[in-house]
């Protein structure tokens, strides 16, 4: 049986299935684990996770800085390749787009003196550097974080991204035979998972631009599921929602649920609602996202920023406002916003202030519910 699934694996390598169908059923209990990197030298982003009204935790993650203007990218040839005898340690997949290379590579958990459960993830090539014009143009950067490691999905993706272009690496769940990504152009990638440290990985690279439609991992019974990412600004993809075929999409949804100004900077945040689940992204680069779609209850979803914090939250549909109190004994409305069946609020904390406790309250003033963080 292991001859049969080395020689099957083998020939998945040279075979790219026709284009997977999107359709699905949620998954839930996971977080999106995202990071950004836009510097030639990468360090971890810190992610701050609140747990609320139920609902899975949250990923969020600030942009270091506007990511660099893109425009659509038309014939960039996208390749991914898996490694092969003699690749370098801790190599998962390596390819070109256009004429740049670019290779993803991972550490060995609890390397460079870091804690066990600690791991770094090494993009390496001129498609990982910023300006780059050619594959003579090499850099190797290193993001480290939480060792990655099999979620409740078929495959659980942390994003980087630095100049142009994204990568996403994937830590494969054991049922999963191999995992076909759908970029923005058209362009299909065929994953073949390889077992680095104990844990299977995928990996691939794609420009910002292009985007990704879609991925399906196809599985060992001969079913598939598939997740169709969020493309926030700044373009780093986004996979929070897995889907069962012949089940309905959820349609797609943007609204600017809240807006103001604090510490004299003017803020807004927009809810982006569809296949993924939830996301709440603000103009000072602050986002969250939850694979939960609709959510129902009353409370606080995530927080991130320092300073001015975001707080992103839903609500009941019976909720009309909030009243936020802060432990200075200061107090504001927040108003809810509705969007494809959910009711989202948002609000800024600035420097000095802190949540004390949020009230509920329906169309009349009666008191629903509160809480805090």
């Amino acid at each position: 049986m292991s001859e049969l699934r080395e020689s099957l694996d083998e020939a998945m390598r040279a075979v790219i299935p026709g284009e997977p169908p999107v359709d699905a059923a949620m998954r839930r209990g996971k977080a999106i684990r995202r990071r950004r990197r836009v510097t030639a030298v990468a360090s971890a982003v810190a992610v701050a996770v609140i747990a609320g009204v139920g609902y899975p935790a949250v990923t969020h993650w600030r942009a270091a800085q506007a990511p660099p203007p893109v425009t659509h990218i038309r014939h960039v040839v996208v390749t991914d390749v898996p490694p092969g005898k003699g690749a370098a340690p801790g190599l998962v997949a390596s390819g070109v787009i256009g004429k740049q290379s670019w290779q993803v590579l991972v550490g060995k958990p609890g390397g460079l003196g870091m804690a066990q459960d600690q791991q770094c993830v090494y993009t390496k090539g001129g498609a990982f550097t910023t300006g780059a014009t050619g594959s003579a143009i090499t850099s190797t950067e290193q993001d480290c974080g939480p060792v990655l490691a099999p979620g409740t999905d078929p495959v659980t993706f942390t994003g980087v991204s630095a100049g142009p272009n994204q990568a996403q690496i994937g830590a494969v769940a054991a049922d999963v035979r191999y995992v076909v990504v759908q970029l923005g152009d058209g362009q299909q990638l065929n994953l073949i998972p390889v077992r680095l440290y104990g844990t299977r990985l995928v990996a691939f690279a794609a420009p910002l631009a292009t985007g990704v439609a879609s991925v399906t991992a196809y599985l060992d019974s001969g079913q598939y599921l598939s997740a169709v990412p969020a493309d926030l600004p700044g373009g780093l993809s986004v996979f929070g929602r897995w889907l069962r075929p012949r089940q309905p999409v959820p349609p797609r949804a943007t609204t600017m649920i809240a807006s103001g100004t604090t510490d004299g900077r003017s803020w807004s945040v927009t809810a982006y609602v569809g296949p993924w689940g939830t996301c709440f992204s603000a103009s000072a680069g602050e986002s969250a996202c939850t694979a939960v779609v609709p959510m129902t209850t009353t409370g606080v979803v995530g927080i991130a920023g320092s300073p001015p914090q975001f707080v992103y939250g839903s609500a009941a549909p019976s909720v009309s406002y909030l009243i936020v109190r802060l432990t200075d004994g200061r107090s504001f409305r927040v108003g809810v916003a509705a969007i494809d069946g959910e009711k989202l609020f948002a609000f800024a904390l600035g420097k000095g202030q802190t949540l004390s406790q949020w009230t509920a309250y329906d169309a009349a003033g009666q008191a629903l519910s509160s809480g805090g963080l």
